[in-house]
């Protein structure tokens, strides 16, 4: 695994400072990748003896796969599907009314979030233990929202349309379009919804997408706005490292010290080996149900609404989220779940062949969106490129387009920026 993370960290110095290209997507999906494969050369809590070879053929075979599908899409064979092909793409511009809706949706009951968190603090119940109610962790049938409906619009509405509130705000550090109180409630959504939720991976995905729109914007980025947004990344930061405070739920005695942001990177190769294993005694097979994952969890709600189940794909399902419900204990007094890499969901559909299959298809999708965005420069693609930033740096974490969460963040994110016709070019609609 050493030679592995070697050649990893070659081909992040070669596209970021040779090539200086901050928007390739193998930036976003290996640097993760390097910060567990490096946790893992270095075992500095000695739990390697936890990680089953299967596991590691499982990660050397995934991440290789997701390469070879970068390099497999050429700018040429994109060019040939392109409806345009002139020389450069057609102007842009936000698609408002879709913008303005997300943002004050998002806004709205987010903020609505934190007032239901903060009474169940007035009772009494510690931060920590709020956010397993959120996530369903809990055992005692104890739940965040009292109406199904509302955890319902939260799952398939809400945390969608904030992970797409996230690069909005992000772009218009760079290239503002919104007037100032649209700008203003995108960060109150974000910042609302960490604080609800305990969430530290949106300020990660965020941190990853300044990266990238910095890489995207960069002709046109005054010093004034690198000196804005190097506060916000800072903002960022203590707002994380709060957070991480207050989800830390306390220890038995006797139990191992770890340091958090280590064991973030540390724990998905122990629990994907802890797990493949069930899929192999499992005998389900997903045939795809998995890859798709995040389609077939939203026809299930909807079909369940009618009395219709779908057995096939709730087997699937099931074996998902083993995961997400149990908890392993990794270090001594140290429990820990759902960190089993987006290879588990791989693994289920067609085993060592999904793990091949599907990280080349990911890594074939996230170029030709690449291709589209940045070397045809059609901002139009500047969403879901970004949104695929987010799914491609949480892979050491979880297969994301197996939630709707992230596949109806995705699918929304093409409908946001809308191409203008030439004959609309000198007369653009009023953004403001």
């Amino acid at each position: 695994m050493g030679y592995l993370l070697i050649f990893f960290i070659c081909i992040i110095i070669f596209i970021v400072f040779i090539r200086r290209d901050l928007t390739h997507p193998l930036i976003y999906f290996l640097i993760p990748w390097v910060l567990c494969l490096l946790t893992y050369v270095l075992d500095i809590y000695r739990i390697n003896g936890q990680i089953n070879q299967e596991a590691l053929n499982l990660v050397i075979i995934g991440t290789l796969s997701f390469i070879l599908g970068t390099v497999l899409i050429r700018k040429t064979l994109v060019g040939a599907f392109r409806i345009n092909n002139s020389g450069s793409a057609f102007p842009t511009t936000y698609r408002n009314w879709l913008i303005k809706l997300i943002i004050v949706f998002s806004t709205v009951f987010n903020i609505m979030l934190v007032v239901i968190m903060i009474n169940y603090l007035r009772s009494g119940i510690s931060y920590a233990y709020i956010r397993d109610l959120l996530y369903s962790y809990n055992d005692d049938g104890t739940k965040f929202f009292t109406s199904k409906l509302m955890l319902n619009v939260y799952n398939i509405v809400d945390v969608p349309m904030t992970y797409c509130v996230a690069p909005v705000a992000v772009i218009e550090l760079f290239h503002g379009r919104l007037k100032l109180q649209y700008k203003v409630m995108s960060w109150i959504s974000i910042g609302a919804y960490i604080i609800a939720t305990g969430g530290r991976l949106i300020i990660m995905f965020m941190l990853f997408q300044f990266i990238f729109a910095m890489g995207y914007y960069r002709k046109d980025i005054p010093w004034k706005t690198i000196r804005r947004v190097g506060m916000f990344v800072l903002v960022l930061g203590i707002v994380a490292f709060v957070t991480t405070l207050f989800r830390v739920k306390s220890q038995s005695v006797g139990s191992l010290k770890i340091n958090s942001v280590y064991a973030y990177f540390n724990v998905n190769l122990p629990i994907l080996s802890r797990w493949i294993g069930t899929v192999d005694t499992s005998g389900v097979k997903g045939n795809g149900l998995a890859f798709f994952g995040g389609i077939f969890q939203l026809l299930d709600v909807i079909l369940n609404k009618f009395g219709i189940n779908l057995p096939v794909y709730e087997n699937v399902a099931n074996l998902i989220n083993i995961p997400q419900q149990n908890w392993v204990q990794i270090y001594s007094g140290n429990w820990y779940n759902a960190f089993d890499t987006m290879f588990y969901d791989l693994y289920i559909d067609f085993r060592i062949w999904g793990v091949f299959i599907g990280s080349l298809i990911l890594g074939g999708l996230s170029k030709w969106i690449y291709v589209l965005s940045t070397e045809f420069k059609n901002e139009k693609y500047v969403f879901p490129a970004m949104i695929l930033v987010e799914i491609l740096a949480s892979s050491f974490f979880r297969w994301q387009f197996g939630t709707f969460t992230f596949t109806g963040a995705f699918l929304l994110s093409f409908f946001m920026f809308k191409n203008l016709k030439s004959n609309e070019t000198n007369g653009s609609e009023d953004l403001r």
